[in-house]
């Protein structure tokens, strides 16, 4: 078990119109050093991501992506 705690952060990401957006936000957000999971929700425009990567380095891959991204809730660590 890694020693490090892990963190769900969520995020509201803006500009998502079909499948392929999300496909595109999911795969940016799981190339980011330590993402461990990653879902993103069309409907409700938000991306769930676990791991150790910071908010900024997430925010960051998403607008790389094309999109705006904006923190809605950190949890607790696991």
């Amino acid at each position: 078990m890694s020693s490090t705690p892990t963190f769900e952060k969520i995020l509201r990401v803006e500009g998502m119109m079909c499948g392929n957006c999300t496909a595109k936000v999911e795969k940016a957000l799981s190339a980011v050093d330590g993402v461990h999971t990653v879902s993103v929700d069309l409907d409700s425009k938000l991306a769930k991501v676990s791991g150790t990567a910071s908010a900024a380095a997430l925010i960051e891959a998403v607008t790389a992506a094309g999109k705006e991204a904006h923190l809605v809730l950190p949890a607790a660590p696991t």
